[in-house]
């Protein structure tokens, strides 16, 4: 037999080495974007959590524009023992409850706030609370230097999540002026 006339077969395949590069190739792609959407949920979650405090306080400055001057004023003058007299409302699968949800003057006030519901792997229902801590201030315009018939109204808070309590600047303000007559 002669070696010249033997044909080689091709080879129609990839070697290890080939198929071992390609490898590497999908996992590193795979681990971006697995870190991605890891991230991407992060970020979703402190998302919520950020507006359901901001949505809270908000919430409390828009009722504290509708009292009245007179009560206002009251719990400037004793924020120990006079509340703003605010309500709370929840709404849950349709129902509406509504409570008197008082928040004194220059305190922190602790709110436990129902931000998620989830549905868990076992079909298990999972509820994420949102910590918040309010704090109201008054400012009588009327007696600062340009006497302004107004009130300030300002509400600080700080909020709280599980799983994100290790991050910076979880605090907010909002604040609005109450003409008065």
């Amino acid at each position: 037999m002669n070696h010249l006339t033997l044909q080689r077969k091709r080879n129609t395949g990839h070697s290890l080495v080939e198929i071992m590069m390609a490898m590497g190739i999908f996992a590193l792609a795979a681990v971006g974007i697995t870190a991605t959407v890891v991230q991407t949920q992060k970020i979703s979650k402190i998302n919520l959590v950020r507006n359901t405090a901001y949505t809270v306080a908000e919430g409390y400055l828009e009722q504290m524009k509708n009292i009245t001057a007179e009560e206002l004023l009251a719990s400037l003058e004793d924020p120990e023992n006079t509340p703003l007299p605010l309500k709370s409302i929840t709404a849950i699968d349709g129902e509406k409850t509504e409570a008197d949800d008082p928040l004194y003057l220059e305190q922190k006030n602790k709110r436990q706030v129902l931000a998620d519901i989830v549905t868990n792997a076992k079909g298990g229902t999972q509820y994420m609370y949102v910590t918040v801590y309010v704090s109201p201030s008054l400012k009588d315009l009327r007696q600062e230097k340009i006497g302004l018939p107004a009130i300030e109204l300002q509400l600080d808070f700080t909020y709280s999540a599980p799983d994100l309590d290790n991050l910076p600047g979880l605090k907010g303000t909002v604040r609005t002026l109450k003409i008065i007559n």
